[in-house]
């Protein structure tokens, strides 16, 4: 069984697995250089940072539409490297944010703050692979790029929102 990326390219199942082993190994990366520079860059700095990579990493998954990207170079060297950079941008987030919420919230509404994110992180995390699972396979694995970016958008439009909002600490529910 193979997967198409587009009318040139099949992917087999044990080569998908290896690229989505890179993924974590970038997250495993991510967070041992996020908790590093955790003692110069602030939580919210390190968040910002890791979007800016993902972003790379997104811009190299695209690479496939360039013209002049042999197939070869795309899956033996592009491919490969683009989720290992997306893993070590998402990395150092969740970590960072859970981190800042007693600084965004105050201490008497984290514990409370950190349980809805973590369910939240739970619900995106089981349903996000196999929502992207029936799009690929019904349309194009070649959205891939664009789902991500997408995700990107809103983490970033939300973290931005709730910085913003949590700046007069007033404000929130005491």
């Amino acid at each position: 069984m193979t997967y198409g990326l587009n009318n040139k390219i099949q992917v087999s199942p044990s080569t998908i697995a290896i690229w989505t082993s890179l993924f974590f190994i970038g997250i495993t990366l991510g967070r041992l250089i996020g908790g590093l520079i955790s003692f110069k860059i602030n939580d919210k700095n390190r968040m910002r940072l890791g979007e800016l990579t993902i972003l790379i990493g997104i811009i190299l998954l695209s690479t496939t539409a360039i013209d002049g990207v042999d197939n070869a170079t795309y899956l033996n060297v592009i491919l490969p490297l683009s989720f290992i950079v997306i893993g070590i941008g998402c990395g150092p987030i969740y970590p960072a944010i859970i981190h800042d919420t007693p600084t965004r919230f105050s201490k008497s509404l984290s514990q409370n703050v950190i349980s809805v994110q973590m369910g939240c992180s739970y619900i995106a995390n089981i349903s996000a692979a196999p929502l992207f699972g029936v799009l690929g396979k019904n349309v194009s694995f070649l959205y891939l790029p664009l789902v991500v970016f997408i995700f990107l958008i809103i983490l970033s439009i939300g973290n931005e929102i709730v910085a913003h909002k949590t700046k007069n600490k007033d404000n929130l529910i005491k």
